[in-house]
């Protein structure tokens, strides 16, 4: 569950106007997954004994890097829009043409028809929609973890560009930190490709990494308050917090 894993910011005209990156970003498709009441272990159990494998074979002919599997802690609640998430890590744009380039299912899985293992799924869950995210900046290279704490921007009109300065002269420092003083496991900023509609909900995701659901609690144990209050006034100018989740990872494969 990488998920960054877990995104054309603002747009492709905010990040010419800010920083292109030196080599080209990597893109995650996040999956929104709604269960029905009772169904929750039904769909764990499609998605590892059937797409797993699947997802293996694409880690193994280079499509993907990672896939992973999350259940939606918070918020909770029958009324949520969506209880599960999958996050699957492109190498490059390109890779996102043909998602299923030379996997075959049915090979796969010999005893099941294509019909069948879309029948499975389809029983399964609903798919709510889709985003498509690239990843912008990162602090921490964790390897394995439990828990993401996700965060959904909204940049305020034209200011794009001045989130994302904020965000990497002021916050990363603060992510770093946290990650030497052992109180994250890793953040990540990824900004929004599609949908691209101008009256889109959200702009950009942030990530944090945890090992324990406890340490969500005071993540930023000992950090400056000046360094805090300084980054949280000139962010807030520039965005809106959208909404806050938790995801717990239930399953993941990466390649090597």
């Amino acid at each position: 569950m990488r998920i960054w894993s877990f995104a054309t910011l603002c747009g492709m005209a905010c990040l010419a106007a800010f920083a292109q990156p030196a080599t080209p970003p990597k893109y995650v498709q996040v999956d929104y997954m709604k269960v029905e009441p009772g169904k929750a272990q039904q769909y764990v159990k499609m998605e590892q004994d059937i797409f797993k494998a699947i997802h293996q074979d694409r880690i193994k002919k280079g499509t993907i890097e990672s896939w992973a599997l999350y259940a939606v802690r918070y918020p909770a609640g029958t009324n949520r829009e969506y209880d599960f998430v999958t996050a699957t890590v492109f190498p490059n744009y390109a890779a996102m043409e043909i998602p299923y380039k030379g996997t075959d299912a049915t090979k796969i899985h010999p005893n099941m028809t294509a019909q069948e293992i879309a029948d499975r799924a389809a029983a399964a869950r609903k798919l709510i929609r889709s985003d498509v995210f690239y990843i912008i900046d990162r602090a921490g290279t964790p390897s394995a973890w439990k828990y993401l704490e996700m965060q959904y921007m909204k940049a305020e009109p034209g200011k794009g560009g001045d989130y994302l300065r904020a965000v990497q002269e002021l916050w990363k420092p603060i992510h770093e930190e946290r990650v030497k003083k052992g109180l994250i496991l890793g953040w990540g900023i990824a900004g929004l490709r599609y949908p691209g509609v101008a009256n889109r909900e959200y702009d950009y995701v942030t990530a944090t990494y945890y090992s324990k659901f406890a340490g969500l609690e005071d993540s930023y144990a000992g950090i400056d308050n000046t360094k805090l209050n300084a980054a949280g006034e000139r962010s807030a100018a520039t965005r809106k917090l959208v909404r806050g989740e938790v995801w717990t990872l239930v399953d993941r494969v990466a390649g090597q």
